[in-house]
């Protein structure tokens, strides 16, 4: 399993391990404000999934909402 870059906390440490618990060759493809972005190889079906990692983005409405309209966006 490829090593996930630097985090910024022990709360994205512990997300990106159950992450890796069902994917592996975790390769990065991007940061952004709302988090990062990784390759995954699903261990279930071996199909390539791009997973963003959110930490503390429940905290702020404006950010939840910015959030969604990402989610509908990418659907």
């Amino acid at each position: 399993m490829d090593s996930v870059t630097k985090q910024d906390s022990p709360k994205e440490d512990f997300l990106w391990g159950l992450v890796k618990k069902d994917y592996f060759s975790m390769k990065p493809l991007g940061e952004g404000s709302y988090g990062q972005v990784m390759k995954c190889i699903s261990k279930f079906d071996g199909k390539p999934y791009a997973i963003k990692l959110l930490a503390n983005k429940f905290d702020n409405v404006h950010d939840l909402k910015h959030l969604v309209r990402e989610i509908h966006i990418m659907r």
